[in-house]
């Protein structure tokens, strides 16, 4: 009887451990794609039974991310990727959530918050990211970044949050993913760009 209960505790562990990898962006250890959709899904019906005021998505492409991987290769392109995601780890709330949903695209979740309330610290990280660099080589390899800011409400869903041309940083499994969940619904909100 003592074997069977321990035999089902490692199996429910193993299985605690898989739902947390399928989630998980394996370079960064941030959310991963379904991570985001997931955690989208559950603001936006938050938003929609006003548990929430709705709330902000920072948007963050890192610009050269195609030229360190050229010039340095896939390590340093992975330094670049683990340096960021450390960032953003530090930059989020209980309640919010950073995921890497592209190559160099992530995106912060700052859930149960008002534009003007989340301004100043998207303004801060997106200064604070472009302040980034790291060693590699005898180089110091200084990132840049782009930041745009997309708020969400009450009936948004992600066909509202982002008009497929609009996605700077999304790849096709992405817009196809989008595609699948909004069927058919409206056209886009505004946003704002930060570069610095």
């Amino acid at each position: 009887m003592e074997q069977t209960k321990k035999i089902i505790k490692d199996q429910e562990s193993r299985i605690a451990h898989l739902e947390y990898l399928a989630v998980t962006d394996e370079a960064t250890g941030l959310l991963n794609r379904k991570g985001f959709y997931e955690q989208l899904a559950k603001e936006l019906d938050r938003a929609s039974r006003d548990l929430s005021i709705g709330g902000l998505l920072v948007l963050i492409d890192v610009d050269n991310y195609p030229s360190i991987e050229k010039k340095y290769g896939k390590r340093a392109a992975q330094i670049c990727l683990r340096t960021i995601g450390q960032i953003l780890s530090h930059e989020v709330r209980t309640m919010d959530s950073a995921a890497r949903l592209s190559t160099d695209g992530f995106v912060l979740l700052l859930a149960d918050t008002k534009k003007q309330e989340a301004l100043s610290r998207a303004q801060k990280l997106a200064w604070n990211l472009n302040k980034l660099s790291f060693a590699w080589e005898g180089d110091n390899i200084r990132l840049h970044t782009s930041v745009s800011l997309k708020t969400y409400k009450s009936g948004d869903t992600p066909r509202i949050l982002f008009k497929e041309k609009e996605l700077f940083f999304f790849d096709k499994t992405i817009k196809h993913n989008l595609r699948l969940l909004n069927k058919g619904e409206g056209l886009l909100t505004k946003s704002t760009h930060i570069r610095t």
